[in-house]
């Protein structure tokens, strides 16, 4: 499953999770571009935003110094924490989720 994090059509970043034989993965990409152009926007709290995009971006260190540490691995659960971690960033800031 991949998850788009988009402003209008344009892809701001991705968070792929995917089973790896006997382990849930995650990998996140910001687009760079698209990234700093949304952080140019003069109408956002920049340090507010950046804060939000590395949660982002740590989320594979996430699943295993948290998640894995006190949880037995359940791709269903990791999915649905991911997808509220996106919501409640395209919430704060005008953005949208996209599966795929």
């Amino acid at each position: 499953m991949t998850f788009y994090i988009r402003d209008g059509e344009t892809n701001i970043a991705e968070v792929s999770l995917w089973v790896d034989g006997d382990y849930v993965e995650i990998s996140s990409h910001t687009y760079l571009k698209a990234y700093s152009d949304l952080l140019c926007d003069l109408d956002l709290d920049q340090k507010e935003l950046a804060s939000a995009f590395v949660g982002i971006s740590e989320l594979r260190g996430w699943l295993y110094e948290e998640y894995k540490k006190f949880k037995k691995e359940d791709y269903f659960d990791i999915e649905a924490i991911i997808k509220r971690k996106i919501r409640l960033l395209c919430s704060r800031f005008g953005l949208r989720m996209v599966e795929d």
